[in-house]
């Protein structure tokens, strides 16, 4: 079975860096106007953006037939695992601007103890639920893993 590698979506890393944007062109702006050392609150604002920017588009969820793999950080790259047999429920969110940018977070409730939520932001709608749950449940089948209500 082949591995899906998903990444959040460059539209989705700049709508969540807009409000730092703003703010930095209101502290630019400050500096043209009143004071020029809002300049370094502005060049400031505008790092703190790149950064965050930076780091959701460097997120990277790979999921292969048994396990998904969620890898975060710039500097310092963390890896975490979550067996898929552990996911018990999926719930997949469209806010209005995901609706128009064809974007989506897809939510896992599991059993995992680190981890029981786990939230897949700002992927590109797909179905890539439907995938999950089909691994989902030929990882409990191959595990033999049977769920008790």
């Amino acid at each position: 079975m082949n591995t899906i590698t998903i990444r959040p979506s460059a539209i989705y890393a700049l709508l969540m860096v807009i409000p730092i944007i703003l703010l930095a062109l209101l502290f630019f702006g400050m500096a043209c106007r009143f004071l020029p050392a809002f300049i370094l609150i502005s060049a400031f604002c505008s790092a703190i953006g790149l950064y965050r920017y930076w780091k959701i588009r460097q997120t990277v969820y790979s999921f292969d037939a048994e396990v998904l793999h969620i890898s975060t950080g710039i500097f310092l790259r963390r890896t975490d695992s979550l067996e898929l047999y552990r996911v018990k429920d999926y719930i997949v969110t469209r806010n209005l601007l995901m609706q128009l940018f064809g974007l989506m977070s897809l939510t896992l409730l599991t059993t995992d103890l680190t981890g029981p939520v786990t939230i897949l932001r700002g992927i590109p709608k797909s179905d890539l639920p439907d995938i999950i749950r089909e691994r989902v449940q030929r990882a409990r089948q191959n595990s033999k893993i049977v769920e008790l209500n």
